[in-house]
């Protein structure tokens, strides 16, 4: 069997607005499915499990060579097609410190895509073209802001 790290740390920052928690618990799930980061603490491997690829998101950057950070895309939304998901994906919300990763979401108009206006931005990474594993065990270590932070 193959194993991808437990991951120490993936921070979460939100702003207040009523559709940030579905935003925030849509990034959730993208990072706590491709978002494996070991700890330093739980290196030790399993018996019987292989380590195949692993971030702890040291230093101030995002590491390019095993992430994807994408820019003025979205899932949305009214007009433009989409899963209804209300905000644009933008790099400025995407950072790194203290050993965590950070996708903030926010209340904030921007222009996007074809001249649309969105009303909230969030971030978004994944590792196409990186990194694929198809079976195995992953695991991802997340924590979400409490709900009243969220404006929920």
């Amino acid at each position: 069997p193959t194993r991808v790290g437990p991951t120490r740390a993936c921070g979460f920052t939100m702003g207040q607005a009523k559709h940030e928690r579905r935003a925030l618990l849509g990034a959730v799930v993208v990072a706590a499915v491709v978002a494996a980061q070991v700890a330093a603490d739980a290196a030790v491997e399993r018996k019987g499990w292989a380590l195949t690829w692993a971030d702890e998101f040291e230093g101030s950057t995002l590491n390019r060579s095993l992430w994807n950070v994408r820019t003025n895309e979205s899932h949305c939304c009214g007009p433009f097609g989409g899963n209804g998901e209300l905000e644009l994906y933008l790099p400025d919300e995407v950072s790194v410190s203290d050993g965590a990763l950070h996708l903030r979401t926010r209340r904030r108009q921007v222009r996007g895509p074809k001249g649309g206006l969105w009303n909230y931005t969030s971030g978004w990474i994944d590792t196409k073209g990186k990194w694929s594993q198809k079976y195995g065990r992953f695991e991802a270590n997340c924590s979400l802001p409490p709900r009243d932070a969220t404006g929920a």
